[in-house]
């Protein structure tokens, strides 16, 4: 009966990944469109006194280089979303293997992935904020004075968070393991770069007894002091409550271990889901006349896919969906 249901659950969650991963890349093109749209000088007088930055010999009008700071950011995370559907596995690829069910989970293409960890996650840091703010345990959160300023600065959170808590904590230490147990073949530089930005792609490719693989408990502790610190960082920045410390750990768990089985780039597409998708969906459903709901649209889709996501989350793994048994 259950060999019977899983090649129609795997469908099932095919079709529920490829409409997440359409609404992620829908939200990036709202958040250009707004960029690119009249309301942000308005935005902007609102949020940032308007005089010139110094940037060299040249003074720069925050109106103008602004919005072309977070253009830049989100066609960073355009390429950081590319990159992951061409690595190897390729997503169409990873998606058929998927379905005749020879699928590894730390080896499926991360965008097939990316729609589960994110739902069940949010769903979870949802579910735990509300049971300690009801447990009178102050969870607390950024203030910004609007949604422009939200989606700028958490989109430079998002790069700056992941370089100073994955890329030198964790990815450098275990690129620097790999490229030592394989110094004796020539460094290039497609080399240092899978080292480092995909280091389980690099144990792939050099997978002829010359790689030392990383302990498992040398890349654990690494992860788990990195969101350690990760977690005190939200507490110490006083914009965050004590209640945030458990789901910023949580996350950092789930970053970390992401950066090292599927690149640096997941990592920063996770956390792009926390930080900047919700505020660009904001964006559009409060200033792009024909998607003023979809903020609310994709709120209760990914609580609901989330809350499905987590309760099977066991046993989808356990029975194969996700992994051969």
């Amino acid at each position: 009966m259950v060999k019977a249901v899983l090649p129609l659950l795997r469908r099932l969650y095919l079709i529920f990944a490829i409409s997440s991963l359409s609404m992620y890349l829908l939200s990036m093109v709202f958040a250009i469109v707004v960029v690119g749209s009249p309301i942000n000088r308005s935005l902007l007088i609102q949020s940032y006194p308007i005089q010139s930055y110094r940037l060299l010999l040249w003074d720069l009008d925050p109106v103008l280089l602004l919005p072309s700071l977070l253009l830049v950011m989100v066609l960073a995370f355009i390429l950081a979303f590319s990159l992951s559907g061409i690595s190897e596995p390729n997503f169409c690829r990873s998606s058929l293997d998927f379905l005749k069910g020879k699928a590894d989970p730390t080896r499926m293409n991360f965008l097939l992935v990316m729609p589960f960890i994110c739902s069940s996650t949010f769903f979870c840091f949802y579910v735990l904020h509300y049971l300690e703010e009801s447990a009178g345990i102050p969870v607390g959160g950024v203030v910004f004075r609007n949604l422009f300023e939200e989606i700028l600065l958490s989109s430079y959170a998002v790069f700056a968070e992941e370089l100073a808590f994955r890329m030198l904590p964790v990815l450098f230490p275990v690129a620097l393991l790999l490229l030592i147990s394989t110094r004796g073949s020539g460094m290039r530089f497609r080399t240092v770069l899978l080292a480092l930005f995909k280091p389980r792609l690099f144990i792939e490719v050099y997978d002829d007894g010359r790689v030392s693989v990383p302990p498992r408990g040398f890349v654990a502790t690494l992860v788990v002091l990195s969101s350690m610190i990760f977690a005190y960082a939200h507490l110490a920045s006083g914009s965050w409550g004590v209640g945030k410390v458990l789901t910023a750990f949580i996350a950092g768990l789930v970053l970390g271990f992401s950066a090292f089985y599927y690149g640096f780039e997941s990592s920063i597409l996770i956390h792009w889901f926390y930080n900047s998708y919700w505020p660009a969906l904001a964006l559009a459903s409060e200033f792009l006349y024909p998607f003023g709901g979809v903020y609310a649209v994709a709120f209760y889709y990914t609580m609901i896919s989330g809350a499905i996501m987590s309760i099977l989350a066991p046993w989808v793994i356990h029975s194969g969906i996700m992994a051969r048994v």
